[in-house]
């Protein structure tokens, strides 16, 4: 247990370190990052003796540290060198917003928006629709015996996903085309919807006589619980929790874009976050059942395992040891699955490294950083962190002031990730893929369609078109 205090030591200290460097925000990647990686050795140190009979040992708590500190170095190198922002001159009273930055547009009950959030309604009940379709029509082909939907939606999903094998990568395998489109329009959805119900929220608080106000979350949060139905039948529960991720990761950049205090709303995001943690830790394990993957275990134990087994499963792996897929197989996975699904390559391993026992619990999640160092050693694991850490880095403040509002849903995508680095790897192995990025384009464009300001639009389209007229009539009437 030695090693766990002492990793736990010093991720406190680089979650000081980040949460002082980044001018004290909360949900800033070089805070929230190792701050993560807290909760996942505390949930490990809960688990000691049940489910966790892992002792860490130095090449795990190196890896760890290492991994961490580079991604901290990364994302302030991006924080001096690139939005000039001194350690020195980072005061708690300082706002990371240019004074010239200007906040976003209130969003008006316009017949064009109600439209808009009835035709993603009716895409999503189209993909629940589907999905449920799909599933009984792969059980059938599979010949699979069931008590009921939930049996059966589990049992199809260890035979489709990714995680497990290549079954449903292609055109033709697995779930049908229309199918596997819908899924990327609900993933789309599930993160424009947060942002946009984080958003209504924001307007709400400041402005809680108002009761229209309170009618503008009423459209995304019927998206929000129809998506969740669409990922419950389809047996999956992390993009739920993405999902909630978003909403709070919206709600703390447009708080900062407001010019609110930095450590004051890092402190109102805290003293909120903990109730809001309990209550969604119960509704997760509850889902449990629904999604066919009953326990026996206490809700403690079940989530302590969830959220913090990818430091002992690190362990065990360095102990036992994995196969090479090759330069990078393990890191760029998302390339592999590009390169198998256009016939370039005949083999797509399944996406986990492997699984491992822990208690007499399958686990196969080893943390973000065994992927770089199965594949290229102590060296991927520094200059890879380093790389995430300044790339998330200056997502993040980028979103802080740019002048576009559908931006902030497309970083979403990313910035779940930085929640789930202690669990899993998601830019390098998952997003370098055609299904992500496709995901992303549609993320992209069903944003800007759902934010946009198009009296502004109007405007600057329609002024040049005026005043390129008048400027040939004048020409016209001096020949």
């Amino acid at each position: 247990m030695l090693y766990y205090i002492m990793l736990l030591i010093c991720l406190v200290l680089l979650t000081g370190i980040g949460f002082r460097s980044s001018g004290y925000e909360l949900f800033a990647p070089i805070t929230i990052v190792p701050l993560m990686f807290v909760v996942a050795v505390v949930l490990a140190l809960i688990g000691w003796g049940s489910w966790n009979q892992i002792e860490l040992q130095s090449d795990g708590f190196t890896i760890i540290s290492i991994g961490c500190l580079a991604f901290l170095i990364g994302g302030i190198l991006v924080e001096r060198f690139v939005f000039n922002r001194k350690l020195s001159s980072t005061s708690r009273e300082s706002s990371p917003v240019k004074s010239t930055t200007q906040s976003f547009s209130n969003p008006q009950l316009s017949l064009y928006y109600i439209l808009g959030y009835i035709a993603l309604f009716l895409i999503l009940c189209l993909a629940i629709y589907v999905r449920i379709k799909d599933t009984y029509r792969l059980g059938a082909q599979m010949g699979f015996h069931y008590s009921g939907y939930s049996d059966l939606v589990s049992q199809v999903r260890k035979q489709t996903t990714a995680i497990n094998g290549s079954n449903n990568v292609k055109i033709g395998q697995g779930f049908s085309f229309l199918e596997k489109q819908l899924e990327k329009f609900a993933m789309a959805i599930g993160y424009l919807c947060s942002y946009l119900l984080a958003k209504a929220l924001r307007i709400w608080i400041k402005d809680r006589k108002n009761k229209k106000n309170c009618l503008l979350a009423i459209f995304p949060s019927i998206l929000l619980i129809t998506n969740t139905i669409f990922n419950l039948v389809s047996g999956g529960r992390t993009q739920i929790f993405y999902n909630a991720a978003a909403v709070f990761f919206s709600l703390f950049i447009l708080g900062l874009r407001n010019h609110q205090n930095p450590l004051k709303l890092s402190r109102n995001f805290i003293i909120f976050l903990v109730p809001a943690a309990v209550i969604f830790t119960a509704l997760f394990y509850t889902m449990s059942g629904i999604i066919g993957r009953k326990t026996s275990s206490g809700i403690l134990d079940y989530i302590s395992f969830y959220l913090g087994a990818g430091i002992p499963s690190l362990q065990h792996l360095l102990a036992s040891g994995a196969p090479s897929l090759g330069w990078g197989g393990y890191t760029f996975f998302g390339l592999q699955t590009l390169l198998y699904k256009i016939g370039f390559i005949n083999h797509l391993s399944s996406y986990s490294i492997q699984w491992v026992p822990l208690a007499g619990k399958g686990s196969n999640i080893f943390t973000t950083f065994a992927r770089y160092y199965l594949d290229f050693g102590y060296f991927g694991v520094i200059f890879l962190s380093l790389l995430l850490g300044a790339l998330l880095t200056w997502m993040y403040r980028y979103c802080l002031n740019c002048k576009y509002e559908f931006v902030i849903p497309v970083f979403m995508m990313f910035a779940v990730s930085l929640v789930d680095l202690p669990r899993e790897d998601y830019l390098y192995s998952r997003f370098l893929s055609s299904a992500p990025i496709l995901q992303l384009i549609l993320l992209a464009f069903l944003s800007f369609l759902m934010t946009a300001d198009y009296k502004k639009l109007a405007k600057r389209i329609v002024r040049p078109l005026i005043q390129s007229t008048s400027t040939k009539n004048q020409e016209s009437r001096i020949e």
